[in-house]
């Protein structure tokens, strides 16, 4: 559907006039003489009437007179001597309005009452311009704006009242509204770069211990209105895809982890490089290291229970606790033949290093229970500790509370051809007291059998109170 660039109305086939460069020039020329902002190029379509209205050289004087002021007030507007048209034009701009009824949300009004005519005339009379003298012309011209339907724009209304000028937007002469714009307001792009920057947050501090709530209060700072949490978390997983897992850890909800793959690790690393040379060592370095860091992070790990005692023994378990990355890096790093302990123990420490809170290395657990039987020196437990090599000495003290409890409710399961024997003895400490009272006196029983019977038992990593009897 074309419309008329003069009039803004529908064009139909028997009026219809597309404009040549000549064409487009007139009217443009015509523009400048009536003091209009009409822009028109060459294939812009017009009616034959407006276009010979518009470039009419008596009409332009007579708009000129009428601009500049010179125009007798007294004489009303002819309907015949301009392309208004009061259904469809505002009454103040004259520019394109569409009316849609008592529809909320539109600037376009109806004359309603004979008063609105009234107060008008008398603005333009208060006015006394070229704006108030082109009003009262229009008015003139029907007597009755009720019965000509005619409309307006509230923003006209308003600066028209309050003795100002007519509004940029519809001094311009800008084409009627479409049926099929798009609708809703657009995007909100503070939010989306607040989103931005805590997904930045996210993958620097990529340590499985930052939630979706978490998230939600770092976007917090830097916007008024972040995403509620649902939608952070469907936003995350839009973006990320499979390279995400969000999931419960230690007792925490929605905890967010990166997880990319090799393929991904790689892709970019060959976007980086030019021509295939791959100069920068670092570079290589870092996308080895990345993939390792993917690897340690698709283990599946469980802190419900500590490493049985036979994992902890076997050499190849060890081994097989290890992701293939970290195992093939290690074995080309030593040359030695028989370096398979120090491949695994140097393996386990740098997975405890990359997933601390999720992970309990079995060589890292055993040693420190080791050094705490041989030597019960918290500080030699702790400097190893900090230094990467065993577990802490509180994981220690907790691991013995979950063993003594495990122990004490074994079932006894002895053979009929096994002979069994218990032992008990008992054990004072008599403190030198004052009043005698705060002694100690416990008893221990133990059960021995022949020939022995191996039984491997798990040990659930529990919350056990020191003083629990």
């Amino acid at each position: 559907m074309d419309t008329c660039i003069i009039c803004h109305k529908e064009v139909k086939a028997v009026s219809r006039t597309v404009l040549s460069e000549k064409g487009a020039e007139g009217i443009r020329n015509a523009s400048k003489e009536r003091n209009e902002a009409l822009s028109c190029n060459t294939g812009d379509v017009v009616h034959k009437n407006c276009r010979r209205d518009f470039t009419d050289k008596r009409r332009i004087l007579t708009a000129k007179r009428h601009f500049s002021g010179q125009q007798n007030t007294n004489q009303p507007e002819l309907r015949s001597s301009s392309t208004f048209d009061y259904k469809s034009h505002c009454l103040f701009c004259s520019k394109g309005a569409k009316y849609n009824k008592l529809k909320r949300g539109y600037d376009v009004f109806a004359v309603r009452t004979i008063e609105f005519q009234k107060t008008i005339l008398q603005i333009c009379e208060r006015r006394n311009d070229s704006w108030g003298d082109q009003v009262k012309g229009r008015i003139y011209a029907v007597n009755d704006l009720h019965a000509a339907d005619c409309i307006y724009h509230q923003t006209c209304n308003v600066s028209f009242r309050t003795m100002k000028n007519m509004p940029v937007l519809r001094s311009l002469n800008e084409p009627t509204p479409k049926k099929n714009c798009m609708l809703g307001r657009p995007a909100e792009e503070n939010r989306l770069q607040a989103f931005q920057k805590t997904i930045e947050f996210l993958e620097e501090n990529d340590d499985e211990q930052i939630t979706i709530s978490d998230l939600v209060r770092k976007m917090s700072e830097f916007c008024d209105e972040p995403f509620s949490a649902v939608y952070m978390k469907k936003k995350i997983l839009e973006k990320y895809g499979d390279n995400i897992i969000i999931t419960s850890i230690n007792g925490k909800p929605d905890v967010v982890t990166l997880r990319y793959t090799a393929r991904y690790i790689l892709h970019n690393f060959f976007e980086t490089s030019s021509n295939g040379v791959y100069r920068d060592t670092d570079a290589v370095i870092k996308a080895a290291a990345n993939i390792i860091r993917s690897d340690i992070k698709a283990m599946e790990t469980s802190k419900q229970a500590y490493p049985t005692a036979t994992s902890v023994q076997s050499l190849s378990s060890n081994l097989d606790y290890l992701p293939s990355s970290i195992t093939s890096l290690l074995r080309t790093v030593f040359t030695e033949k028989k370096a398979d302990l120090k491949i695994a123990a140097i393996g386990q420490a740098i997975v405890q290093a990359v997933r601390p809170r999720v992970v309990i290395a079995p060589l890292q657990l055993s040693l420190s229970v080791q050094l705490h039987h041989h030597f019960s020196s918290r500080y030699l437990i702790d400097t190893l500790f900090n230094l990467g090599f065993c577990s802490s000495y509180n994981e220690v003290q907790k691991f013995e509370l979950c063993a003594a409890a495990v122990e004490g409710k074994t079932d006894l399961n002895i053979s009929q051809d096994s002979c069994l024997q218990f032992i008990a003895d008992n054990v004072d400490h008599n403190s030198n007291t004052l009043d005698g009272h705060n002694t100690f006196h416990g008893m221990g029983i133990m059960a021995t059998s022949t020939p022995a019977t191996k039984t491997v038992k798990e040990i659930p990593r529990m919350d056990i109170h020191k003083d629990r009897k």
